[in-house]
């Protein structure tokens, strides 16, 4: 099935800043250009909407052909507006957004205050937990994955191999993405941080209350999985982000990693993060605290227990 084409037609920056997820940035003016148009007089000012509306006229042929599609500005007003007397006649299909991107964010604040049902994975530091969650949205099943949100894996290696950062707002939007189906969702236990982004606070508390599914996995496979995940394509990324570790773990700690790091022994490397990772409190009381423990070697497998346990 294929996706509705979502437009955006406010000014770029404002779309970087927060948008609907999978919208297109599709600005009816440029910011420049906003300022440019307070100085022309009338006659002036319908040269240059015609020659706007033939640009993008021509973009928007390219970009949708004739398909049925949506579109939003800030407040469902003012590029709205444009857009309609523009484009009405020649796109009858095309709706707009009621209340814009401004009423769209006042829905996803609320949501996060609505009660959600949710299974929370749990588990060790390279367990598989987003493997299993992968493996779980693949069978049709909703899924909040929040490092697919945040583009982050919530650990100070959290950046490797992501070209772009996304906003608070960005992150929240796509958080309230997922959790539009009224049916179960599974996550996993995060911190309340991801990098610089945050998980919103009622939802971090419904998480923290919600049913949770340990992931048991053997730390040998563990080892492999984040060095599988992490290693051998950036080091000295690797390295700069081991260095913020320094007050945590204690600089001897730290050089004996970086001499590891330097060696390219990976598997010794990441066994000596697990250390750290392994030791903190909210990981060891994980096991006991869960309402369910799956064995995570096979997550084929794990993902038709966790299916199973949750049918009971």
């Amino acid at each position: 099935m294929q996706k509705q084409i979502i437009l955006d037609l406010r000014k770029k920056e404002s779309f970087e800043k927060g948008h609907l997820p999978g919208a297109i940035s599709f600005p009816i003016f440029s910011e420049s250009e906003y300022a440019h148009l307070k100085k022309l007089d009338s006659d002036k000012k319908r040269d240059f909407y015609l020659a706007k509306f033939e640009f993008l006229e021509s973009k928007l042929i390219e970009l949708v052909g004739y398909q049925a599609f949506e579109f939003y500005c800030q407040k469902g007003e003012l590029e709205s507006r444009y857009f309609q007397n523009w484009f009405g006649a020649d796109f009858p299909e095309a709706k707009i957004i009621k209340g814009g991107y401004k009423g769209y964010r006042k829905s996803v604040l609320s949501n996060f205050e609505k009660k959600h049902a949710l299974t929370v994975l749990t588990g060790f530091t390279g367990s598989g937990k987003t493997k299993v969650l992968d493996i779980l949205a693949q069978r049709g099943h909703s899924v909040l994955n929040f490092e697919e949100c945040a583009s982050h894996k919530g650990s100070v290696f959290g950046k490797l191999e992501v070209s772009e950062e996304t906003s608070q707002e960005q992150f929240e939007n796509n958080i309230h993405a997922s959790l539009l189906k009224d049916q179960l969702i599974f996550t996993e236990m995060k911190g309340r941080y991801l990098g610089e982004l945050y998980i919103p606070i009622h939802l971090f508390e419904q998480i923290i209350e919600s049913p949770k599914v340990f992931l048991d996995t053997p730390k040998e496979t563990r080892v492999s999985n984040l060095v599988h995940e992490y290693c051998g394509r950036d080091d000295d990324f690797l390295h700069k982000q081991l260095m913020l570790l320094k007050e945590r773990i204690g600089k001897e700690r730290v050089i004996e990693l970086s001499a590891l790091l330097e060696k390219k022994n990976y598997k010794g490397f990441i066994e000596g993060l697990l250390q750290y990772y392994d030791n903190s409190e909210v990981y060891r009381k994980a096991k006991s605290e869960a309402n369910a423990v799956v064995s995570g070697l096979h997550p084929e497998k794990a993902a038709s227990e966790i299916i199973r346990l949750n049918s009971l």
